[in-house]
């Protein structure tokens, strides 16, 4: 398993009940509210945000500056790839995510947990499918129904998103 040879720079790994949702309407089509990676992207791109209190109580996130933000922020995922693993339960995907940011050390991902160490060979099983699987983008949404599963993605991109955005 050779780790330095992912198809380009580990930006961001995550966990989803529903891969498709998750990559294709949450992270290339969404906006910072819907998802963390989004968040993560801008604040590495040093947006600055608009934070408002709904009528509920809640908070609602919006990139404030620069004003095409999101688009920018939709632009360099739509040029990024990714990679993915199908799990068997959301609760495997959950805590065999932890693993694989233990091991890649993606960008993005910042906090780490501790995983189940009893399953390390059934993990690096996972990784290794997670490493050779062939890259697909954005637009491979609608090719890809067999991901309405659970599992973990793994988000790559040739520059890091302070390259790609120069403020």
């Amino acid at each position: 398993m050779d780790i330095k040879d992912l198809g380009g720079l580990p930006i961001y790994i995550g966990d989803s009940r529903n891969l498709a949702k998750r990559i294709f309407y949450n992270h290339c089509k969404g906006n910072v509210e819907a998802s963390a990676l989004r968040k993560y992207i801008a604040i590495e791109m040093n947006f600055q945000f608009r934070i408002e209190r709904r009528k509920s109580g809640s908070r609602r996130i919006r990139v404030r500056s620069p004003v095409n933000g999101e688009e920018i922020i939709s632009h360099y995922i739509e040029s990024g790839s990714w990679k993915y693993v199908v799990c068997r339960t959301y609760d495997e995907a959950n805590d065999f995510q932890w693993y694989a940011i233990d091991i890649i050390k993606p960008l993005l991902n910042r906090r780490s947990r501790e995983w189940r160490r009893d399953k390390t060979g059934h993990y690096n099983f996972l990784l290794e499918k997670l490493i050779s699987q062939e890259s697909i983008k954005c637009n491979a949404g609608d090719n890809l129904r067999r991901l309405y599963k659970p599992g973990v993605y793994l988000f790559l991109h040739s520059v890091t998103p302070r390259d790609f955005y120069i403020y």
